[in-house]
């Protein structure tokens, strides 16, 4: 079903892709008869030209360059506009080629060049932008450079008529006075480009239309031009993305048994690429047919640049691909160890989700981090976390505590006199705890001694007497008999003051809650087979030897 699908999706767009071809036969046809007029227009006017250069050629035959410069620069002239016009004939007829061109080597590659004339249209549209203020701020300098200059002369020309005035000598007074007019003349050609700079600042100030005129015709353009030419692209590309939305829905929505296979996954994520390189050549086609040149350059360079950008991530986004295929290091459906705590890999995206049954919420990780996880095969009936929600568990220290809550950041506590005590997931998953109501039961043992003296009977009577004394002392309790599971009674050692036995009775895991009742309660059957039969308690006892006095 997944390949079928996959293969009508590609003969769909085989079909496609022909059918702007059979639109384009009207337009082949007009552009046809174009040409042909084109070509009548420039033969017409090869065939004036030449008829010119007959007459001038025949006309220079009788004379020289020398006697008549004139009629050979004509010459010249009109060799080109024949060379030229046969050149047009030709690349009219040619499509757009000539033989020169054809021949022609072509020139040695410079990318500087090349993106000199890709962001060349980004320049022009800026420069167009900013054309007016620089022409002021130009204008506004120059008058600025002419009124300095202005005060160097006037300061320069007080200076030269206080000199002439102070000169006797006529031949010097003479000079000074040529020197005097022509600081003059200076200071009025000065004058005469001040006044001219000035009317042109006028000029251009008048021109500029107001702050409102501006912004509406500035709107009126960008909205009219580069902004309709980019919603066009920007409808255009959500139209190419839904349909690949519709098309992806029906090739890989009904594979669901499939998603972890590497196949599948190789033919979903090439399927998004597709996807996404006709987006990106939909919106390249739109800009090209609105001949928006500065949208075309900038769509370029930001394309340019994603390309080297992806050149410097390629090992890395080869790893991810790899994991996106579920081939890498960490493989969905399988357990991880994250920050200590065991979870499954539910899912291999751009954020991989994991998670754990027994715990409340889900990690999600960007595809980064998942590449240093290792993952292994789930074991049958694996336990994910020591404890759930309710359950009873009791510390090495013989501490008892009921889980309130349990989910990926914490796991709280309850002791039995209510006080909650709070742990991190990752270290209550390293504590050592022994679970009560795991296995449906647990055990509770307890130790009980007896004086020396019953040493002969310690291995058979007296265990057989508590044995037979914990039931009742049970139910005496309020214990059903049901639940509690088995008795046992043991000699454990010879202590120090006692005779020690080892007891211990298997309850159901609905008394969990109920253990330290249950030590006191076999500890109060033993004291009652004390009591009944006369058996001492031991306690810790110490001998102390005297010497006799000596005489």
């Amino acid at each position: 079903m997944l390949f079928r699908s996959f293969f009508t999706f590609l003969l769909v767009l085989l079909f496609i892709l022909p059918l702007p071809g059979l639109a384009a036969q009207d337009v082949d046809k007009k552009d046809s008869e174009l040409r042909t007029e084109q070509l009548l227009e420039v033969q017409s006017a090869l065939n004036e030209a030449q008829g010119k250069l007959k007459v001038t050629q025949q006309a220079s035959a009788k004379t020289t360059q020398e006697k008549d410069p004139g009629l050979f620069s004509d010459l010249t002239k009109q060799n080109e506009e024949v060379e030229n016009l046969t050149r047009s004939l030709e690349k009219i007829a040619s499509g757009g080629l000539t033989i020169q061109g054809i021949n022609a080597e072509e020139p040695a590659f410079d990318w500087r060049q090349e993106m000199v004339g890709i962001t060349q249209p980004l320049i022009e549209s800026l420069k167009k932008i900013t054309n007016k203020p620089r022409e002021r701020a130009e204008l506004r300098a120059t008058i600025q450079r002419i009124e300095s200059q202005q005060q160097l002369l006037q300061k320069g020309l007080v200076s030269i008529f206080r000199e002439t005035e102070a000169v006797q000598d006529p031949g010097l007074k003479k000079s000074m006075q040529a020197l005097q007019e022509e600081w003059q003349q200076q200071r009025a050609d000065l004058s005469r480009e001040k006044n001219l700079t000035e009317r042109q600042l006028q000029l251009l100030d008048e021109d500029t239309p107001g702050w409102q005129e501006l912004v509406s015709e500035t709107a009126n353009s960008f909205f009219t031009g580069h902004a309709l030419t980019l919603f066009m692209a920007i409808v255009s590309a959500v139209g190419v993305w839904l349909l690949f939305r519709l098309l992806n829905r029906r090739l890989w929505n009904h594979q669901s048994s499939m998603r972890s296979s590497p196949l599948y996954r190789f033919l979903m994520y090439s399927f998004h690429i597709l996807s996404t390189f006709f987006i990106v050549f939909t919106v390249f086609v739109v800009f090209y047919l609105r001949d928006d040149i500065l949208l075309l350059g900038v769509a370029i360079i930001m394309l340019i640049g994603a390309l080297i950008g992806l050149q410097r991530t390629l090992p890395r986004f080869l790893r991810e691909v790899n994991l996106l295929l579920n081939l890498g290091s960490a493989r969905e459906g399988e357990r991880v160890m994250y920050n200590g705590v065991p979870y499954r890999v539910q899912s291999l995206n751009v954020f991989t989700t994991l998670e754990n049954p027994a715990l409340g919420g889900m990690q999600r990780l960007p595809l980064e981090q998942v590449g240093s996880l290792y993952s292994r095969q789930t074991l049958p009936d694996e336990i994910w976390f020591p404890s759930q929600e309710g359950d009873v568990l009791l510390f090495k220290d013989g501490t008892l505590v009921t889980v309130v809550q349990q989910n990926i950041e914490q796991v709280i506590l309850k002791t039995p006199g209510g006080s909650l005590i709070h742990y991190s997931t990752a270290s209550f998953y390293g504590l050592n705890l022994e679970n009560l109501s795991r296995n449906e039961t647990f055990t509770v043992a307890t130790v009980f001694g007896l004086d020396y003296r019953y040493q002969k009977h310690i291995l058979d009577e007296y265990p057989a007497l508590i044995r037979a004394e914990i039931p009742q002392t049970l139910m005496d309790a309020g214990i059903e008999a049901a639940l509690c599971k088995g008795v046992g009674v043991d000699f454990k050692l010879a202590n120090a003051s006692s005779l020690d036995l080892q007891i211990w009775a298997s309850f159901d895991s609905q008394l969990a809650a109920s253990y330290k009742r249950l030590e006191r309660i076999l500890q109060q059957a033993c004291v009652r087979v004390c009591n009944r039969h006369g058996l001492n308690i031991p306690f810790p006892q110490l001998s102390v030897h005297m010497e006799s006095a000596q005489a």
